[in-house]
């Protein structure tokens, strides 16, 4: 799940980083031998403008079934990860989830970075209980189990809404690892752009309604999607084997529920399914899809 302010304009998170450019001094017209005039080609030599590269660094682009992460021919590499061993106490946990998310930056950051995107690694919270955020109010726990906000670029995993899902999972740390790898994907999609995107998608549909609903489907199970992806990416050797070899062999994503804003569980396997086949980014776009693959 993702989060934001509804108070607040979400364009609120997007710094804008002005250049100015000193003009130089005009000099007197005399000058003596122990002082002469400054030669201005040296100053110039000294004084440049803005280069080729600050100008072309790297921006959000706001679109969705066009962006260029989604484009025919993006793909992400593989590599294995090894993470340490997994407990449910604070401090192991919190390592684990941040061991987790720092191999999956490494997979995208130069996916990003090859089309010009920004990319900043994200946080994870994963403190007893969810208080407020940067992004407004915690939702309920009948809302959501964890959340991503764009304001702070944190994940939050609240150890009380978790650990007693975690308990009943059939497969309780893969459990937690799609939980982790799903808000992941969310931060994808702000680094992108595409969550503003999405975000201004639902509200001019009303905010409410069919149509509004299934932009937030599409949006959310594109974020199922891209944490399959990552998964896969990450899967190639190492502690997260077992995992790739657990998600795929169930054929489901241990999340999955059924939501309006969410998906059905249903839905959730199939795209998850998606993004554990690997590589092309393109498999996550969910907003071409026909209307009942986001149901």
């Amino acid at each position: 799940m993702s989060q934001h302010d509804e108070g607040s304009s979400p364009y609120a998170v997007i710094g804008i980083i002005t250049l100015v450019v000193a003009g130089l001094l005009s000099f007197g017209l005399l000058s003596t031998p122990t002082q002469p005039a400054p030669d201005p080609a040296a100053l110039a030599s000294v004084t440049p403008g803005p280069t080729r590269q600050q100008e072309a660094r790297p921006r959000r682009l706001y679109a969705l079934a066009d962006h260029p992460v989604l484009a025919t021919g993006v793909e992400l590499g593989r590599t294995s990860c090894d993470l340490p061993t997994f407990d449910k106490a604070l401090g192991p946990l919190l390592a684990y989830y941040e061991a987790a998310v720092r191999c999956f930056d490494r997979q995208w950051q130069p996916v990003l970075a090859k089309l010009n995107l920004p990319f900043t690694s994200v946080k994870v919270d994963a403190s007893e209980t969810l208080g407020e955020t940067p992004c407004g109010r915690s939702p309920a726990k009948d809302e959501a189990i964890a959340l991503y906000c764009p304001v702070n670029e944190t994940i939050y995993m609240p150890r009380d809404r978790l650990l007693p899902l975690y308990s009943a999972a059939q497969r309780p740390w893969v459990y937690l690892l799609s939980v982790l790898a799903h808000e992941y994907g969310h931060h994808v999609q702000s680094v992108s752009g595409m969550l503003i995107a999405a975000w201004d998608e639902v509200a001019g549909a009303g905010g409410t309604g069919p149509l509004a609903l299934e932009l937030q489907r599409r949006q959310e199970l594109q974020a199922t999607c891209l944490g399959g992806l990552s998964i896969w990416a990450v899967s190639d050797g190492g502690s997260l084997v077992k995992a790739y070899s657990d998600l795929t062999a169930s054929g489901r994503w241990d999340t999955s529920g059924s939501s309006d804003t969410h998906g059905s569980g249903s839905s959730n396997a199939t795209w998850a399914g998606r993004g554990y086949r690997g590589r092309a980014t393109a498999n996550c776009n969910t907003w071409p899809a026909p209307a009942a693959e986001v149901r």
